[in-house]
């Protein structure tokens, strides 16, 4: 039955976070304080605010790589496992909650579609470097990142459309689009010794999950701006059915059961933000509302319909807290140079019971960043090179495990003997930015 539960996770897929919005679509973002930085003029833009992107009189197109490195806190000596997560009793072990450095891929191209209508296209797409997307939930009692663990690696679309109403007023409308998986797999599964082999089909199907995206900007000069954009929530699940039997001498032990987890969650975002020039000097500021009131836990469901499998339960309770992310940029031109540094702060929005059955964490963090640009022209073709740096440093956040089990019975929880949640994340962004 262990065999059937992972050929079905195997096959049923999943997609993950929006990387471009955990750390910066762009260097030249990243290097401001990971928000829109209209002094670089980048189609990177797009990810916070497409009508931003109505100064644009000639096709542009900005390629970026991101490179992640968590060096989070490891987990010594504490309870690994136990009568529920494996078929043998307590034992004591660490937990690496640190994942392998990952690289992305992120593309945003902008140009003017129908120039007599003031109308301009902007495309963005980021994905993992070696693959489109990987499969992860939330383990179902492990202490797990939330963000760091289960929620990076993802292929994901925007597509968008903005109108410059005149000088001053622009807007803009479009979506992000990702990608739902279903399966449904049968079997007819056979134990070593017999006669007959192993048998089944699976059928699989993608289909889309979009997000809305509006946002408008104001231009009281070629020096100033104020923007607003809204982002619709946008979730990824993943539903597999699994049904068939096992012939057992002159028996038949049956089983029909569903997989199901919201694999990704992205909140709903509202975002204020102004951008000013003064001499050689570009500050910019935003405030970021994240709206989680619709989230779901991501831990994988195991719904009985018949047979003989057995049903799941998530022993956690979570609640979730809306949150107001704070960003401010400064940079500064010196020549073709520019040098940028900022920061954002980002309280805890998935509240678990941590110190009982819960194991999703998420903390406070302080996010600082870094970065420079240099303007260059290759063939009398304007053109930008760019790297940028952000720490994020997560507050400590101390876990003691009560006694007994998740579900009450007598023993220890995963994660018993107590730790100490937080750690680093370091990330660098590479850009190049240039008129086609």
């Amino acid at each position: 039955m262990k065999f059937l539960v992972l050929l079905t996770l195997l096959f049923s897929g999943s997609v993950l976070s929006d990387v471009g919005m955990l750390y910066a679509p762009g260097a030249h973002n990243m290097g401001i304080g990971s928000q829109p930085d209209m002094e670089s003029q980048d189609c990177s833009n797009t990810y916070y605010a497409p009508a931003l992107n109505s100064f644009i009189d000639s096709p542009k197109i900005s390629l970026n790589s991101l490179v992640v490195h968590h060096n989070l806190y490891e987990m010594n000596d504490i309870v690994v496992q136990n009568s529920l997560n494996s078929d043998d009793d307590i034992d004591f072990g660490d937990i690496d909650p640190n994942e392998s450095t990952s690289a992305y891929h992120m593309t945003h191209f902008c140009f003017p579609f129908i120039k007599q209508f003031n109308t301009f296209l902007n495309i963005s797409v980021t994905a993992p470097v070696t693959q489109i997307m990987e499969a992860k939930t939330v383990d179902s009692y492990e202490p797990t990142y939330y963000f760091e663990n289960t929620q990076e690696k993802r292929t994901i679309l925007r597509v968008s459309f903005t109108h410059k109403v005149d000088k001053y007023l622009a807007y803009s409308v479009g979506q992000k689009t990702s990608f739902n998986v279903f399966g449904e797999t049968s079997f007819v599964s056979r134990y070593q010794g017999d006669d007959d082999y192993s048998s089944g089909e699976m059928d699989i199907q993608t289909k889309p999950s979009s997000a809305l995206i509006i946002s408008a900007a104001y231009f009281f000069n070629e020096e100033s701006y104020a923007f607003f954009s809204f982002i619709d929530e946008l979730k990824t699940e993943m539903v597999t059915t699994s049904e068939g039997f096992t012939p057992l001498g002159d028996a038949i032990v049956p089983y029909d059961f569903t997989i199901t987890s919201i694999i990704y969650y992205d909140p709903r975002v509202i975002s204020f933000g102004h951008g000013q020039k003064i001499n050689n000097f570009y500050y910019a500021v935003s405030l970021e509302y994240h709206d989680w009131s619709g989230y779901e836990s991501s831990k994988m469901k195991i719904t009985r319909n018949s047979g003989i499998i057995k049903k799941s339960k998530n022993y956690e309770t979570i609640k979730t807290n809306n949150i107001f992310v704070p960003k401010f940029g400064l940079k500064y031109n010196h020549g073709k140079s520019f040098f940028s540094g900022g920061y954002f702060y980002r309280p805890r929005a998935i509240i678990s019971n941590l110190n009982s059955s819960g194991n999703t964490i998420d903390l406070n963090s302080h996010n600082f960043t870094l970065g420079y640009e240099r303007n260059l022209s290759v063939f009398k073709w304007p053109l930008s090179l760019s790297v940028g740096y952000m720490l994020r440093e997560y507050e400590d956040l101390s876990v003691d495990k009560s006694s007994d089990m998740e579900n009450g019975d007598d023993g220890k929880k995963i994660g018993y003997g107590g730790f100490t949640a937080g750690g680093q994340v370091h990330s660098m962004s590479f850009g190049i930015n240039w008129k086609i």
